[in-house]
């Protein structure tokens, strides 16, 4: 049945531009599926207020809108504990699930870093239609250890979608060649910061596919005032979470806290800076 009505609709777009030229017609259908989208905007209702996202514009945006609650509850607990005029980082913000968030409180400051450009154009717009352009600072680069042009491989063509990353991250995790590659600009967090005199954030989320020791290394000036870091550690062995992430973060002051850790997957853990001596 829904196949026949689509073909019905088309026909009835086809009668009615029958006697435009084709530039004409291209401008009404694109209208057309302009607002066709902007009529199918999800809304989720969360505690401090109201998000929409363009959920149809990819299967990967509409599992993580449709599991908006359940895939990440211990981030979402976490960016309610942050404090009225606090910074927060999102690195590896993707279609911007986690900034729209903690931009529900208008007093946060929001930086949020994808290089994806699929993702972030699909970021932007939901900064647009949720009207937070003054709440949130969205910037297409990537993060890194070092201020360099690096090349993002993609393992899938598609907003919202995982798995993309720097040439040795991603043949670490994926056996197969990327099916698309990407010249982005990459920052260390401490030369971003010092180039454009941002100060320090009070708070980070890591979510990268695979280069977070870069991002901790290339940061450690940056963390010096920060108070916690969640960081994504799925797919990583327990001795490299011990070598790679954790004996890092140690040096730099930071230890795991459990406070949220019943709520998740186990996917994230989180950070905080460590009080005082370990005695």
């Amino acid at each position: 049945m829904s196949r026949k009505l689509a073909g019905l609709a088309e026909l009835i777009v086809k009668v009615i531009t029958i006697f435009s030229n084709n530039r004409q017609k291209s401008k009404i259908i694109s209208r057309l599926i302009n607002k066709l989208s902007q009529a199918t905007f999800t809304t989720v209702n969360c505690r401090k207020g109201k998000l929409r996202f363009n959920q149809l514009k990819s299967p990967h945006v509409a599992s993580a809108v449709g599991h908006f609650f359940e895939d990440e509850p211990e981030t979402l607990k976490w960016i309610d504990s942050f404090e009225d005029g606090q910074t927060f980082f999102d690195i590896g913000a993707g279609i911007g699930i986690y900034s729209l968030y903690a931009a529900l409180n208008p007093s946060l400051r929001v930086f949020s870093f994808e290089p994806n450009g699929f993702s972030f154009g699909l970021l932007v717009e939901h900064i647009h239609i949720n009207e937070m352009s003054e709440n949130i600072n969205p910037f297409c680069i990537a993060i890194g250890d070092k201020t360099e042009r690096e090349r993002l491989l993609f393992n899938q063509f598609s907003e919202g979608a995982g798995g993309s990353s720097f040439k040795k991250a991603f043949y670490i995790r994926h056996d197969k060649d990327p099916i698309f590659s990407l010249s982005v600009l990459s920052f260390s967090l401490d030369e971003f910061l010092k180039t454009f005199e941002l100060g320090s954030p009070d708070h980070i989320k890591i979510d990268v596919d695979g280069i977070e020791p870069q991002i901790i290394l290339g940061a450690e000036k940056a963390i010096e005032c920060v108070d916690s870091i969640m960081l994504e550690v799925e797919h990583r062995t327990p001795d490299q979470i011990a070598t790679l992430i954790e004996g890092p973060l140690h040096r730099l002051g930071f230890r795991e806290s459990f406070e949220f850790k019943e709520l998740g997957s186990g996917r994230n853990r989180l950070y905080r800076k460590f009080v005082g001596s370990e005695g």
